[in-house]
């Protein structure tokens, strides 16, 4: 990913509540998610790329360029990021193992990882069973957490979208995002 004024955050395997308790073995660190946000990051999803008719979005992966004020972020599991990282290949939102984006425009970005608890098949409506407590019927999910200066005004350098200009205001994003297996 291009861009500068990284943040970088791993979070060890999210484990259900149940293998909590049953005493399960412990989970591969590699199976771990690692997420890095930085600011001025490449914005692959832009409308003049998305309408060329000469090349598709995936095919820009060697011209990327760095687009001021745009928020960007590379997650996934540590092990497959770490294959790429000595492989030297490129991370873009085309890669099957480390998904990459554009979320927000502004500066100063920090990010951190977050264990949630989702039941992981449909919640009994005997409210006396555990599972409609949500207690032994859930997967390990993560969500993201991401704090940055809010974006300043000024024109769409990297016709990205503009969002609602906040000068001078901390900004949260959030999401739940799809599942790295």
């Amino acid at each position: 990913s291009v861009g500068t004024s990284p943040a970088l955050a791993y979070l060890a395997p999210c484990v259900p509540e149940q293998e909590h308790r049953s005493g399960s073995p412990g989970h591969d660190p590699g199976d771990g998610v690692l997420v890095l946000v930085n600011s001025n990051g490449f914005c692959q999803n832009q409308e003049a790329r998305n309408k060329a008719a000469q090349r598709s979005v995936c095919d820009i992966k060697h011209d990327a360029k760095a687009t001021k004020g745009v928020l960007a972020y590379s997650y996934g599991k540590l092990r497959d990021i770490e294959i790429k990282l000595r492989t030297g290949e490129m991370m873009n939102a085309c890669d099957e193992d480390v998904m990459y984006g554009a979320y927000d425009q502004g500066s100063a970005p920090t990010v951190a990882l977050l264990c949630q608890q989702v039941p992981a098949a449909p919640v009994s409506l005997d409210l006396s069973s555990p599972a409609a407590r949500g207690r032994d019927n859930t997967t390990g999910k993560f969500a993201i957490i991401e704090l940055h200066e809010g974006y300043k005004g000024g024109p769409d350098v990297g016709n990205c979208g503009l969002p609602v200009s906040r000068p001078h205001s901390l900004v949260l994003d959030g999401w739940q995002p799809a599942d790295l297996d």
